[in-house]
């Protein structure tokens, strides 16, 4: 699933905004998908 999340970003995305991040794996994906990429993952729970 993440990683159908991952393709439907447009190539040309820098930013991301990951809102309840938990582990950051999609994070993680996004990052190996867009190096370049600046992501801000934020969640509630510590």
């Amino acid at each position: 699933m993440l990683e159908v999340i991952t393709r439907c970003l447009p190539s040309t995305s820098r930013r991301v905004l990951e809102l309840g991040c938990g582990t950051s794996e999609l994070s993680l994906k996004i990052l190996n998908r867009f190096p370049d990429a600046q992501v801000i993952a934020l969640d509630y729970s510590p």
